[in-house]
């Protein structure tokens, strides 16, 4: 069973509608039974109109609808709980999204569909569509093309297909594309005020400074050429040397709203923390560092800005975010390092199988990078994002947020640590968590369609 999966805090309808557009070119192509599962998250008042959205739209459906709510995540966290003896509130503290978590929202999706008895799903966030776009080229066609293919049957339709020599069988275990739309305004902003801020933005993303100009090109501006117009086959290691990099075609990476999966999620859980922006790319990181073939394709789809960070009070959440993901790529720009100095990835050991087996190993290697971060280089990254992007570019309304990160610099670096230290105890619990969620998918309808 295909599921694919919508997690949400806002009104749902528009995703829903967009999802069964999906869904039924989907068996069109396959003969195969997909379940929509909408994990949400919202207040008590959109909570409800979704149940009675669904409830309703299930009428005309001929597909099976499951709307997990917050008290069905809660049920299962405390069953998950009784099953693996790990503390009831040791687990709602690392799994259970509230507020702003990113992390916790993809884990969550992860565990439901481990709890649904699925290796695979499609997900879509609730601000994405595929209206007034082309039914071939909804991004699942491709992802029922593409994912846990072998590379060798497919190495024909990339755009690098010599790089695909050196995987062979091993299956592509994680598929997608990012967006269209607006969904970069604030980085447009700065681009248009003083065009070296979003240089340093990268930077301070570790972006190579020999590949920003192209990085720009690829995410910001949205060139094409031909090569881009085909799919492309995404690994730090590849061909003969395992330190080579997949240099360009690593910036054509799946955005998480438009992403699918087969297996990796059972092992590599995401980072947890509030407003951590890039924390729920982690199982994407990982597994272009231990070799998993990721293939992104081109059927991108519609992505809403959020008006609402228009607001001084969204805008100061926002690069709270940013200065989380700033700090997040100092740890696993190290991790990376440290896999590839401390970690001979044996080529006989493909994809899945090398996950697992390496999996053990991640929660010390991240442990040991995580204790030797240098305080005064993550304070120095917190000072270049307020004086060398918000400053320079002279915008009145980066004023106030320079002031915030200023003020609020040393207390983001200690929720930080915190968050570090809960990510890596999740990361240790990660199987047990996994096997008891197993134990109940045995359980018939545990959370019942609508």
């Amino acid at each position: 069973m295909g599921i694919f999966v919508i997690p949400t805090n806002r009104i749902v309808n528009k995703a829903v509608n967009s999802a069964s557009l999906e869904i039924n070119a989907a068996r069109e192509w396959v003969n195969k039974d997909i379940t929509l599962v909408v994990v949400d998250n919202s207040d008590e008042k959109i909570m409800r109109q979704n149940t009675e959205y669904l409830k309703n739209y299930k009428k005309n459906s001929d597909f099976e609808i499951i709307h997990v709510d917050i008290k069905d995540q809660i049920k299962l966290i405390k069953d998950i709980s009784i099953k693996s003896g790990i503390p009831f509130d040791e687990l709602m503290n690392i799994l259970l999204p509230q507020g702003i978590d990113y992390g916790k929202i993809s884990n969550m999706v992860y565990i439901i569909v481990s709890m649904l008895n699925s290796d695979i799903f499609f997900r879509r966030d609730s601000d994405c569509d595929v209206n007034n776009i082309q039914k071939d080229e909804y991004p699942i066609l491709q992802e029922l093309k593409y994912l846990g293919k072998a590379i060798n049957l497919v190495r024909d339709s990339l755009c690098n297909p010599f790089d695909a020599d050196s995987f062979g069988e091993e299956e592509i275990l994680v598929v997608g594309s990012d967006y269209l739309g607006e969904w970069n305004l604030d980085v447009k902003d700065l681009k248009d005020s003083n065009e070296n801020t979003i240089r340093t933005l990268l930077k301070l993303n570790d972006v190579e400074e020999e590949l920003i100009d192209y990085y720009i090109d690829i995410k910001y501006l949205g060139l094409l050429n031909d090569r881009a117009k085909k799919p492309a086959l995404i690994s730090v290691f590849n061909k003969k040397d395992s330190k080579e990099l997949l240099n360009k075609d690593i910036f054509r990476y799946p955005e998480c709203g438009n992403v699918s999966m087969k297996n990796v999620f059972k092992w590599i859980p995401n980072f947890i923390g509030q407003n951590g922006i890039g924390f729920d790319y982690n199982t994407q990181h990982l597994c272009s560092y231990l070799k998993v073939p990721i293939l992104y394709h081109c059927s991108k789809i519609n992505h809403v800005h959020d008006n609402n960070r228009k607001e001084l009070s969204k805008l100061k959440l926002y690069w709270k975010g940013m200065v989380k993901q700033f700090d997040f790529s100092l740890l696993t720009t190290a991790f990376a390092n440290e896999l590839i100095n401390s970690v001979k990835l044996d080529r006989n050991i493909i994809g899945l199988d090398r996950v697992i087996k390496l999996s053990s190993n991640i929660p010390d290697i991240i442990e040991d990078c995580y204790m030797k971060m240098n305080i005064s280089e993550r304070r120095q990254r917190v000072d270049i994002l307020i004086n060398d992007v918000l400053l320079l570019s002279k915008l009145d309304k980066y004023k106030p947020i320079a002031d915030y990160l200023n003020e609020s610099k040393e207390e983001i670096i200690k929720e930080l640590n915190y968050e570090y230290e809960q990510s890596i105890k999740l990361y240790r619990l990660w199987p047990k968590i996994i096997e008891a969620t197993s134990c109940l998918s045995k359980k018939e309808n545990y959370f019942g369609s609508i």
